[in-house]
């Protein structure tokens, strides 16, 4: 005997309406993870530099996220690339480059093409699924006039 299929809500739901998607905090983690294995790709010996390793992904972790996430919980994804990169950046340098803060920030600044790359890919994506997946049901109101 098979069970019903439940439908998932539109605000549960991924980019695909049929599967639920991630929560926020999953959104947030998928960035992390792909932002790390980034870091790690383009960590060569004693130095370290954002490099197009890190850069494609970092932008594809973003790109996951805003697709995967809830649409309910968008807003996170949209707009959490600069706030991750700087952070995965700022704990890189200090941990595998062993740089000080002001280089750190030095070489923050200079990851702005990744950055606003990730940014825009993520809003754009972002706005196409609010536009697209709408939060309720619009339903035609009919009046009558008797």
């Amino acid at each position: 005997m098979s069970s019903p299929q439940r439908r998932v809500r539109p605000a549960d739901s991924s980019v695909l309406l049929a599967v639920r998607g991630v929560p926020s905090w999953g959104a947030i983690l998928i960035a992390l993870v792909f932002g790390i294995v980034g870091l790690f790709a383009g960590h060569s010996g004693g130095t370290y530099t954002v490099g197009w390793t890190f850069g494609i992904v970092f932008v594809v972790g973003i790109v996951l996220a805003v697709l995967a996430v809830r649409r309910g919980s968008i807003f996170t994804a949209m707009v959490q690339a600069p706030i991750v990169l700087t952070v995965l950046e700022f704990g890189a340098f200090k941990l595998l480059a062993s740089q000080g803060t002001v280089f750190t920030a030095t070489k923050i600044v200079a990851s702005f093409p990744v950055m606003a790359v990730a940014t825009g890919a993520a809003l754009l994506l972002g706005l196409v699924r609010i536009i697209a997946q709408p939060l309720g049901r619009t339903a035609a109101v009919v009046y009558s006039h008797e």
